[in-house]
């Protein structure tokens, strides 16, 4: 459940210790925030092993992009700058020849593109900031491409993308099964929702199980805000997070004019 935006001397009150609360000059500032779960969204690392593309991963980002009214030729253009990304890294600490080649050479590898480590940093692949906010809902960027999608987080794009041959229809039918009880053990209670297939359902793709996930925290007084995002994952045991990624961003209130901040 997200924290809505509330007073955040609501918080500083229940701190015995604090007197800030207590004072008619204290600021009248606001809190939010919420945890997203990372697997609940595609991992465009799997779009490139090693230094190659996967092209059945394009393939599944294709349909994930015409399910969300996107053009399916953007996966390869992500694809095709990931892997150049991928190559040009490699070519700094491999001897073969034969990686920088695949660059065109020296001249190839100073155009290659930074490789993103977050999916802000897709900007960096000529991606427009408007085509990034259409991909956020359902897009991340994650440290490692071991990584399946949460079948009880994911929304119907995803789901649908991830299951050769499934439609948004049925993917919404898995959603709304979810809300009544989450699933517990792939492939039985899919199938316990939508039946046998010919040939048969392949959910080796989706899990019910996370590991990473994306934190948000929100400051606002008046129209200024300050936004925290970190990138943890859930370490052995479950108790424990650690932190892998943080960006920041303080300005004006743009969200106030239809605009999503960064």
């Amino acid at each position: 459940m997200p924290l809505a935006e509330a007073r955040l001397s609501t918080f500083l009150a229940a701190d015995a210790n604090n007197s800030a609360s207590d004072s008619d000059d204290a600021p009248e500032a606001f809190l939010s925030g919420k945890v997203d779960d990372a697997h609940a969204k595609y991992n465009l690392r799997h779009l490139v092993d090693g230094v190659t593309t996967n092209a059945a991963e394009v393939k599944v980002f294709k349909r994930l992009l015409e399910f969300v009214s996107l053009p399916p030729s953007l996966a390869d253009g992500i694809a095709a700058s990931m892997t150049k990304a991928a190559l040009a890294e490699a070519s700094f600490v491999s001897s073969d020849p034969a990686v920088l080649e695949k660059l065109g050479g020296e001249a190839g590898r100073a155009q290659a593109p930074l490789m993103p480590q977050s999916f802000d940093q897709l900007l960096w692949l000529g991606l427009d900031a408007g085509t990034l906010e259409k991909l956020r809902p359902y897009v991340t960027l994650l440290p490692t491409a071991a990584t399946m999608v949460n079948i009880n987080t994911a929304p119907k794009e995803v789901i649908a993308a991830m299951v050769d041959g499934l439609d948004l229809a049925r993917a919404a039918r898995l959603v709304q099964a979810r809300q009544r009880k989450p699933f517990k053990a792939l492939p039985g209670d899919f199938i316990d929702v939508l039946g046998q297939a010919q040939p048969q359902w392949d959910t080796s793709r989706l899990t019910v199980e996370s590991e990473f996930f994306e934190v948000k925290g929100r400051l606002r007084y008046e129209d200024n805000i300050i936004e925290q995002r970190h990138l943890v994952q859930r370490q052995p045991g479950g108790s424990d997070v650690q932190v892998l990624q943080q960006s920041r961003f303080s300005g004006m209130d743009r969200g106030a004019e239809g605009v999503t901040p960064p």
